[in-house]
């Protein structure tokens, strides 16, 4: 595929290790990185004939749906658009009840933005690596606004998407498009990347390039398309898919253009900090395929990235199964540097679903 070579039994291997170090990883119900990590249990449990890690997702969505009251704000993380497939994949009433329950709840947030507001008061953090913190900074992190965050274009939109198509209901499809499109024209740059974050009563955004940020924007644009385009309200969003298009062209041609010789991005992609950010090969390879097989973007053009991409995933799975480096959480800054000082080593949903993902992907399209 692609002119990548590996034996599928090597790769076969690798995924079982990260399907398994998966497993061990401290997902929750519900925070950043289990939208991922579902995605990747699900794609693992095709590609290995292995159904007991559907069953196990399916276990823990319904023992969710059990007790999901009362509704929480960190909800906005669920990973809704792998639920809803395998709501209806089992036909699981009971799922997709709660499931539209919680996209209810999470509809009745205010917007900022134009964008469901992810924090009232967002996480903001002094910044790692010692860098001091200008006193306007430093005043909004002692007060933190309200904000929203790239991370949740991978959340609320496809999940809406989704959902929309499972229960049949256009006002929920209009929030997707709307939502993601806000997300654009709030924190895409004119270059291409996304912004981390904007905070509410400021008129610049904040967190630039972050990699695997971009590879939130851009899963959760090619999730929303694709949710479009297979609509029965498909000719209705012209303009709205015009704008996501145009979107996941500029950020892949933004990311074909900064990609490191070994086929890595630094953590922050506009710096050439020697360590990378593994995590972000694994989610351009998933999310510049998936767009290249919707026709957004030409094979021939990222052909060359995505190989690249996919071998330094490859080569970034340890024996143990643990996609390395990948960083903690980095929360959130103002400080550009912050980025670029996370700590790594990590074994987290974010790092090994993205891995899962990768390695599916390329059995799946070999």
């Amino acid at each position: 595929m692609l002119g990548l070579e590996f034996e599928n039994s090597e790769l076969q291997d690798k995924i079982s290790l990260l399907a398994d170090s998966l497993l061990r990883t401290k997902m929750e119900t519900w925070n950043f990185g289990e939208s991922v990590g579902f995605e990747g249990l699900m794609l693992a449990s095709d590609a290995l004939d292995r159904p007991e890690l559907e069953f196990f997702l399916r276990g823990w969505l319904r023992g969710w749906a059990a007790r999901r009251y009362p509704f929480r704000r960190l909800d906005t993380t669920i990973p809704g658009h792998a639920a809803v497939k395998i709501a209806l994949k089992y036909k699981d009433d009971f799922i997709m009840e709660a499931l539209v329950e919680t996209s209810n709840y999470l509809r009745t947030r205010e917007k900022l933005f134009g964008v469901y507001k992810t924090w009232d008061r967002s996480p903001l953090l002094r910044p790692y690596g010692g860098t001091s913190l200008s006193p306007e900074h430093s005043k909004l992190l002692a007060s933190p606004p309200a904000g929203v965050f790239i991370d949740c274009l991978h959340f609320d939109p496809p999940f809406f998407a989704a959902l929309a198509n499972a229960v049949d209901d256009r006002d929920l499809m209009d929030d997707a498009a709307d939502q993601a499109v806000s997300y654009i024209n709030r924190l895409q740059d004119p270059s291409g990347f996304f912004w981390h974050f904007a905070l509410e009563g400021q008129e610049a955004n904040f967190g630039p390039s972050w990699g695997r940020g971009q590879g939130w924007a851009l899963l959760g644009l090619v999730d929303v398309i694709q949710e479009i385009q297979s609509s029965l309200w498909q000719k209705d969003f012209t303009s709205q898919l015009e704008v996501l298009h145009a979107a996941v062209n500029r950020l892949v041609n933004y990311m074909v253009s900064t990609q490191q010789e070994d086929g890595h991005w630094s953590a922050r992609v506009e710096t050439e900090n020697p360590t990378p950010e593994a995590s972000t090969a694994a989610f351009m390879y998933v999310g510049i395929l998936r767009a290249a097989n919707l026709g957004i973007v030409h094979f021939e053009a990222i052909r060359k990235c995505i190989e690249s991409a996919f071998g330094a995933t490859l080569a970034s799975v340890e024996q143990s199964g643990l996609l390395d480096p990948v960083s903690a959480a980095v929360m959130a800054c103002t400080e550009p540097s912050h980025y670029d000082f996370v700590p790594t080593g990590f074994m987290v949903p974010w790092g090994q679903g993205p891995a899962l993902m990768a390695l599916c992907e390329a059995i799946t399209h070999d």
